[in-house]
């Protein structure tokens, strides 16, 4: 290329060769600084390169102030699966810490009928009752699922995608292991308290509980389940349940009082053999 470049050889050789075939000799000719109608030139032929992996076309952007003047994206296709995979192993192990049992770790809301799953409102609780083996914690898994948000994939001004922390985790347990772990605490010193557990069961935003209806009713037990239902009644946090009993039946085997209480802050799903049709047999 002669010293001293014109603009019309310059183009055809953007047209024959791209960029990376006049970058060298452009700095050659015009350093320290490229004139404006050959960065303006420069712009419009964009170097075209695809990602060896999955042949997606790679995104470049022109930096005029750098030299060498197109900056060549990593692929964002490439990238996307990365943190997608990267956000749902972090979603699972978080979930599995928080209490999702792992016999089902894949359930999902689609694994139920639509009917089923309009019934549930965004705004209250749900009591899902039903025998043993119609699916009632699988569902309560999956809203689980639904309803947790950790980290969401963004595009950050460059246009590259980046992971944004959230953290909002329902918390799955039961009646049963709140009374264990609470009795827990009045034979140990340090540790957990027992304020310290209900605080946790009682302030959580989303609380699924299952099982509801198995423990034994003992004054004390009755006490502690009254004081979690009331205190998330009160502050009127979502609380769902699981149990093989009816809110009547629970009335008896309980008392009135939780199950009151329950009966105002939840919708009533109930689930059986008929209805529960998910995929696979779970």
């Amino acid at each position: 290329m002669e010293t001293q470049m014109d603009l019309a050889t310059l183009e055809e050789r953007l047209k024959v060769g791209g960029w990376f075939e006049v970058s060298r000799d452009v700095w050659h000719n015009f350093y320290p600084k490229v004139p404006d109608d050959v960065i303006d030139l420069l712009r419009q032929y964009p170097p075209e390169k695809i990602c060896t992996d999955c042949g997606a076309p790679l995104v470049a952007t022109f930096t005029p102030q750098r030299a060498q003047m197109w900056e060549i994206m990593e692929c964002q296709q490439c990238r996307l699966a990365v943190l997608v995979a990267a956000r749902d192993r972090d979603m699972d192990v978080t979930l599995r810490d928080r209490g999702m049992p792992k016999r089902h770790r894949h359930a999902r809301l689609g694994d139920f009928p639509a009917t089923i799953i309009d019934a549930i409102p965004d705004d209250r609780g749900v009591y899902i009752h039903g025998p043993v083996g119609s699916g009632k914690t699988h569902l309560l898994c999956a809203v689980m699922r639904s309803e947790a948000v950790g980290k969401a994939i963004y595009t950050d001004p460059k246009g590259e995608y980046q992971l944004r922390e959230f953290h909002r985790y329902p918390l799955l347990t039961s009646i049963q292991e709140v009374l264990h772990e609470v009795r827990g605490t009045y034979n140990t010193r340090g540790g957990d308290t027992e304020e310290g557990i209900l605080e946790e069961v009682s302030d959580v935003p989303l609380l699924l509980l299952d099982d509801v209806g198995v423990e034994k009713p003992t004054e004390w037990a009755l006490g502690m389940i009254y004081l979690i239902v009331d205190r998330r009644y009160r502050d009127n946090r979502r609380t769902f349940f699981t149990s093989n009993l009816s809110l009547a039946e629970l009335a008896e085997h309980l008392n009135d009082r939780i199950a009151s209480r329950i009966t105002e802050m939840c919708t009533v799903i109930r689930l059986d053999g008929r209805d529960r049709r998910l995929k696979g047999g779970v």
